[in-house]
């Protein structure tokens, strides 16, 4: 058989067939099966050929055998029909392979095709596992998804603030119900991690407005010691910032001068001590003795008043 697509491919054919009408049997085609048999197998062969000659070779041949069957059965029927033959069709099976000369190469072909899709089976299970685990129900994924498209969508059409509001009230309330429901996954955790991180925020920002307040209290009732607490505390940053190596009162001077390294190799060098210091205590614990670390850098400085 020649396929659509010009390959070649061997199959063969059975028909099924039932004589439903013998008057019209008798008198169009004789008197016994036998007589019948030559005109069939012309038959079959043309309404193979014209079936096949539509087909790819793939279809004829692995991914639309069915299809195949049914077409040669159809317009065989087609054809008994017009004749008056009295026949009817019961059932067409084949069997179709490539020729032996380029079989191998299309059992490689389908054999990666198979594998590929199962590659893809498993990328889509793994991806939809993933998707679970992340996102708990993906009920409440997608509706929440589509709200936010909702609201960025009404955003770009300039919709009035009303439905802006009532869309942004609809994502806060499914956010609430996240949050709250054990089947929402990450969603659910990310938004407790919201909470808590908001919960923080304001706390450290409670405690400043009070700090702040206070001081505005102590400056107004006793300004010098509001002003003397103010320098302490600067002090207290500057003298325990390691970036200042060196300070000293000048004998000559009613003022303290810091001499401070900038270097951001400093930064570097103690990481590094850090970790050799890390590294010698582990191999003091394991009894074995510490390598030398090696030169350290140069200080380099700058003076601030």
């Amino acid at each position: 058989m020649v396929t659509g697509d010009r390959n070649l491919s061997h199959g063969r054919w059975d028909i099924e067939y039932q004589i439903e009408d013998a008057a019209l049997f008798v008198e169009n085609i004789g008197q016994s099966p036998a007589d019948f048999e030559p005109l069939l197998t012309r038959l079959i062969d043309t309404a193979v050929v014209r079936e096949v000659a539509g087909r790819t070779i793939e279809e004829v041949t692995r991914t639309n055998i069915d299809a195949v069957r049914a077409g040669v059965r159809e317009r065989l029927q087609d054809a008994l029909g017009r004749l008056r033959t009295g026949v009817k069709i019961v059932s067409v099976n084949t069997e179709t392979i490539e020729p032996g000369a380029v079989r191998r190469a299309f059992l490689d072909v389908t054999r990666a095709l198979n594998e590929r899709q199962t590659l893809r089976d498993r990328a889509e299970e793994t991806a939809t596992e993933i998707l679970n685990r992340a996102a708990g129900d993906r009920v409440t994924l997608d509706r929440l998804l589509g709200l936010v498209q909702a609201y960025g969508q009404a955003q770009l059409e300039n919709a009035s603030q009303t439905e802006l509001d009532e869309l942004l009230a609809r994502i806060d309330r499914e956010l609430d119900q996240a949050k709250d429901s054990d089947e929402a996954g990450q969603i659910s955790v990310t938004l407790r991690e919201a909470d808590a991180n908001a919960s923080r925020l304001t706390e450290s920002i409670r405690r400043e407005y009070e700090e702040f307040v206070k001081y505005l209290e102590l400056r107004a009732a006793q300004p010098r010691i509001a002003l003397l607490g103010l320098w302490v505390q600067m002090r207290q940053q500057i003298l325990a910032n390691p970036d200042n190596e060196i300070f000293f009162v000048p004998s000559d001077a009613d003022e303290i001068e810091i001499l401070i390294n900038r270097d951001p190799m400093r930064a570097i060098e103690r990481e590094r001590q850090r970790v050799l210091q890390r590294r010698d205590e582990q191999i003091r614990g394991s009894g074995s003795t510490p390598v030398s670390s090696g030169n350290r850098p140069a200080n380099v400085g700058g003076r601030i008043r």
